[in-house]
């Protein structure tokens, strides 16, 4: 545009100034629109870092507490425990029907090691509320609360995970998790048996 203007000469000029003014109010028009465009988007993007920094944060906040977590040693925890089975989840559920951190887990026991009759009345009403069919041959269903109790270190459970539940009776019959969830080992199921027996 500056190359063209020069090469006009004598009553020219005033058009070349014209067209360059309009040039010029074109470009600027533009770049307020590109402009506008650009911060009514910037929210969206704001939202989405807040967004990604809050759950970054709740991240880092659940691996601290995590971290800081310590369990009592797992002799007292047996004692505490009202009963205690090996069992596999078939389903988790939000406790109550809600939609907070707390579910609650039908669970297939496999293995009584301590609390046969607790067990035993917790799958009895089990089986009156829902109608559900046993869990296999011999393998009575029954429903913990509590897992994902963020007081507990370990109480996350998943579908078809294979735990030792350490559970209290709440006086209606309802299991609640009473402490973290053991891994199924040789060396656990021996341990707890040791100590059942020893009480």
């Amino acid at each position: 545009m500056a190359f063209w203007c020069r090469q006009s000469t004598g009553n020219k000029i005033g058009t070349c100034l014209s067209q360059s003014s309009s040039w010029l109010l074109l470009i600027s028009v533009v770049v307020v629109v590109a402009f506008c465009r650009q911060s009514s988007s910037e929210p969206d993007k704001r939202d989405v870092y807040r967004l990604k920094s809050n759950s970054i944060q709740a991240f880092l906040e659940l691996e601290a507490a995590r971290r800081s977590c310590v369990d009592k040693p797992l002799e007292v925890r047996e004692r505490q425990a009202d009963a205690i089975f090996s069992g596999t989840v078939r389903d988790v559920d939000p406790a109550g029907g809600s939609s907070g951190s707390l579910r609650r887990a039908v669970v297939a026991v496999k293995r009584i090691i301590k609390g046969d009759r607790v067990v035993d009345g917790a799958a009895r009403a089990h089986l009156s509320v829902s109608g559900a069919h046993r869990g296999g041959p011999g393998r009575p269903l029954v429903v913990v609360d509590g897992i994902g109790d963020p007081r507990i270190c370990m109480s996350t459970a998943r579908k078809y995970d294979t735990r030792i539940f350490l559970v209290r009776d709440d006086g209606h019959g309802n299991l609640v998790l009473n402490s973290s969830l053991v891994r199924l080992t040789l060396n656990n199921i021996d341990h707890a048996e040791a100590v059942v027996r020893s009480q």
